[in-house]
């Protein structure tokens, strides 16, 4: 006869390591979100840490094999270090050095419109772009300095241009967030409305 006999055995299964981690950085302009994208084998679900420069670091749980943070960094190169942990099959992993550059928004709106007025009467220039900025108007070869309020708009009133067509470029020579740029248009100032007097004499 035989006795049966059990014997209990506790053993760990090893996380599988060299896990896959890739890190892409999508870039945008000042002012547009930037996308560090990373990417962990599809069946991960741990976490991953994002350290961008000195900022405090994000921690994202992974879904589907990715985990993204949007970010609007300034102008300039920055740096990305990223760790993955936390996860049941795969070992920990840690990726350094992804670097990427800002450049500086040269999509913003940039305008220039005149309200022309008859001659001696103030004819109104109107700029509108980014706040707080200061640009140029230039009237037939004669510079006015001009500074963009809060909201994007400056303005710049002339009444001594003589009647006839006339032309205007607004510029803007750029700043540590924004690129240079310029716009024109065309205006005319009509003649001066004439004013006749009759005199009756009895």
């Amino acid at each position: 006869n035989f006795y049966g006999n059990a014997t209990a055995v506790d053993f760990t299964t090893p996380k599988l390591e060299n896990t896959t981690l890739k890190v892409e950085v999508i870039p945008g302009e000042y002012g547009s979100n930037t996308t560090i994208r990373v990417t962990v084998p599809v069946d991960g679900n741990g976490n991953v840490t994002i350290y961008l420069d000195n900022m405090t670091p994000v921690v994202i749980p992974v879904k589907d094999g990715v985990a993204e943070l949007n970010v609007t960094p300034e102008v300039g190169t920055h740096f990305v270090n990223v760790t993955y942990t936390n996860d049941t099959h795969y070992a920990p992993r840690e990726l350094n050095g992804t670097n990427f550059t800002v450049a500086k928004d040269s999509h913003f709106d940039f305008n220039v419109t005149v309200d022309p007025k008859p001659y001696g009467e103030d004819t109104v220039i109107t700029v509108n772009g980014p706040a707080n900025i200061t640009v140029t108007v230039t009237v037939d070869d004669v510079p006015y300095t001009v500074t963009l309020d809060e909201n994007g708009v400056g303005t710049q009133v002339v009444n001594n241009v003589t009647a006839g067509k006339h032309d205007v470029v607004a510029s803007f020579a750029g700043n540590d967030n924004c690129s240079a740029v310029s716009n024109s248009t065309s205006f005319v100032v009509p003649k001066a409305n004439s004013t006749v007097g009759i005199n009756v004499s009895d």
